[in-house]
């Protein structure tokens, strides 16, 4: 109504009632843009007729006015300066966004002044308004990620020159951030054309709340749709997973009968994002049957410890543990009692069912997972740390055994576009990522927990640190190029190997084996005769064989997360998993180091000190580096994201789930942080 009653004004000439209207509704309503064109088009139009009796061109009809009521225009013109001025100045408040009204205001009467001459371009410099680059700027950094940002700029590049236009482009691409990321006309319209596609599909879905396999089909496609534009025209950005997940916990919410691809689609969606405790939920909600707590094991596996939950990852794996463990046990029975029953039939298919189970993939994950989580993260005493890393039965595993017992049949269900070959390929890549992943985790630990007290001879550490090294080059070889099947939805096993490979987090591991190495060298030459040791070497021998403090500087900043200035979308997961797996091999190294020392205290070579019976030597150089370098990066770095804010606003349903994961994963952290240092770090002198 407001509307249509400055219309009727400014119909009837009454351009002083629009313009007093006008001004007292920007007070609050400074961002709608017919109340500013409505202001200016009537004060204009008032100089404008009062001296409309003269037939002359609408130029000369402005000039005329300017010449001869320069006071009444100026008092005007300085009148529309400060309201737009006033009201861009208050938005500041509010968010960028609603500063676009306030600035395209600024630039609309900056076009105005220049096209009738009032005012020179020279003289802006030292104008109120300013310049128009200026408001340029300001417009594309509060609406650079809408739709409508190329639309307002490009009714306004006409004030600037050829040089403003290439810094106004620079400017835009600075704040955006990536400037490759732009796509091709066919793109961009096959990406709009989608969209739109989106719109009309989410408009079908059916009001009768009972309808939900018919609910469930669109959502289906939808979430298909947007997770191909996740991956194939913007990697980086979590946008189309955030809109994905609110479609998808719609439908959930709403529709009684829902097809289980939708939790299931949100466990994917919620997994990539951090998501475990949502995902812990939506596990409930399947009703995933006791039995299938195996094949259906890539829901959670490795999700928990990916984004540094350490204690509720030891939980979940033991509970897993207990879970084969009693299967095997409950299989047994049944095969005594088929036999006793004359149920001759069933025993082959009861011997194949434990086979699987005891050979199952996430029964080794489970196995190697527990045991390095539990050595790093639960356990205080080094004896017993030591022996959980290497593991029961000298920790060996038939890994050429190790079976894929997953159920595809419901992943197969979610694209549904592909053909079985390509299913196969994603079940083989996730498989062997998942093995390869798992057989570095296991050597790796066996390497480190071989350093237990006397039994430890060269053969058997020469042994160990072989299979691991050639493990790793295997590793480097096999995965230099990323796994092409990574990026489907059916993926669920994504252990980031690459990652892991290319970002220095076994340097700091290897170097503690080097040290090993040469003490073991050491020891070999004494017992043969060949060398003196003296009490302290061993001490000697370590400090000579850590690099310098440059080198391990250098060494630990290489896979160290460094805090970005803004962290938003994908990278929230990413920095807290960068966080985990940096906190995880830090402690793995400190406590190999912690056992070389009980090593050369076991080898007679130092003495303990009776009265406080601490190990000696105790290695200040490191332990005061990691404690100031190592974990006080890491702890600094946890303990400022805490404190930002990382979403926008979205569904309260996602927002509140994936903000309580990212806080429980940053308060393990810490606290893991806080518990490894005070036990295994010397005080400081």
């Amino acid at each position: 109504m407001k509307y249509r009653l400055n219309k009727l004004y400014q119909q009837d000439n009454q351009h002083k009632v629009v313009v007093a209207r006008s001004i007292a509704m920007l007070e609050t309503e400074y961002n709608d843009w017919t109340i500013w064109k409505c202001l200016f088009d009537s004060a204009f139009k008032l100089l404008e007729t009062e001296q409309a009796e003269d037939n002359k061109s609408l130029m000369t009809l402005y000039l005329s006015i300017f010449q001869q009521y320069p006071n009444n225009f100026c008092r005007m013109i300085e009148r529309l300066s400060e309201i737009c001025l006033r009201a861009t100045q208050s938005t500041g408040q509010n968010g960028q966004q609603s500063q676009r009204g306030p600035l395209l205001a600024r630039l609309e009467l900056i076009d105005r002044l220049l096209k009738y001459k009032p005012l020179e371009k020279t003289e802006l410099q030292n104008h109120k308004l300013g310049l128009p680059l200026d408001s340029l700027k300001q417009l594309a950094s509060c609406s650079y990620t809408k739709t409508y940002c190329f639309a307002d700029l490009k009714c306004y590049l006409h004030l600037l020159s050829g040089q403003e236009i290439q810094l106004l482009v620079e400017y835009v691409q600075e704040i955006y951030g990536d400037k490759y990321s732009a796509g091709s006309a066919n793109e961009t319209a096959a990406l709009c054309s989608g969209g739109f596609s989106v719109q009309q599909l989410f408009g079908k879905l059916p009001a009768d709340a009972s309808k939900g396999q018919e609910a469930s089909a669109y959502a289906q496609l939808i979430a298909n749709y947007t997770w191909f534009c996740h991956q194939q025209h913007f990697p980086t950005l979590s946008n189309q997973l955030l809109k994905s997940i609110i479609l998808l916990e719609y439908v959930l919410a709403k529709y009684t009968n829902c097809d289980a691809t939708v939790p299931l689609l949100l466990c994917r969606f919620y997994s990539l994002l951090g998501g475990s405790k949502r995902v812990a939920e939506l596990v409930k909600h399947l009703d995933i049957k006791y039995i299938q707590r195996d094949s259906m094991g890539y829901l959670q596996c490795l999700l928990d410890d990916k984004y540094g939950k350490f204690k509720s990852a030891i939980l979940r794996y033991t509970s897993l543990g207990v879970l084969y463990d009693q299967s095997e046990r409950e299989v047994s029975e049944c095969i005594v009692n088929a036999y006793k029953n004359g149920h001759f039939s069933q025993i082959p298919k009861l011997c194949e069912f434990v086979r699987k189970c005891s050979h199952s993939m996430y029964c080794a994950a489970t196995d190697v997972m527990n045991r390095s989580l539990s050595s790093c993260f639960a356990i205080d005493s080094l004896d017993v740390i030591a022996e959980m890393l290497l593991g029961e039965n000298d920790g060996q595993i038939e890994w050429e055994k190790v079976s894929d017992n997953r159920d595809f049949g419901m992943l197969a269900s979610l694209t549904a576009i592909h053909s079985e070959a390509d299913l196969k390929d994603v079940r083989e890549d996730s498989f062997n990522e998942l093995i390869s992943s798992l057989k570095l985790e296991h050597y790796l630990c066996r390497a480190i927990g071989v350093f237990s007290h006397k039994q430890v001879t060269k053969e058997k550490f020469t042994s160990v640190l072989q299979e691991f090294t050639s493990h790793l080059e295997y590793c480097q070889k096999t995965y230099e190029e990323p796994i092409k099947t990574a990026n489907r939805l059916e993926y669920f096993s994504n252990t980031k190997i690459r990652d892991l490979l290319n970002n220095g987090y076994f340097k700091l591991p290897l170097l503690v084996l080097n040290i090993g190495q040469i003490l073991l060298n050491k020891k070999l030459e004494y017992e043969n005769g060949s060398g003196n040791q003296q009490n302290g070497g061993s001490l000697h021998l370590i400090t000579n064989a850590l690099p310098e403090l440059e080198k391990l500087k250098t060494i630990l900043k290489s896979f160290m997360p460094q805090l970005p200035d803004s962290i938003q979308g994908l990278q929230i997961p990413g920095y807290l998993a960068k966080c985990a797996k940096s906190l995880h091999y830090i402690v793995l190294s400190l406590l190999g180091f912690k056992l070389i020392e009980n090593m050369s205290v076991s080898f007679g070579w130092v003495k303990c000190s009776t009265k406080t019976r601490r190990r000696k030597p105790r290695v200040w150089y490191l332990n005061n580096f990691l404690r100031d370098l190592g974990y006080g990066d890491l702890q600094s770095g946890l303990e400022e994201y805490r404190a930002r804010e990382h979403l926008s606003s979205a569904e309260k349903t996602m927002e509140n789930s994936l903000k309580c994961s990212y806080s429980e994963s940053i308060t393990e952290m810490l606290n893991s942080i806080s518990r490894t240092k005070n036990k295994w770090l010397d005080s400081p002198e």
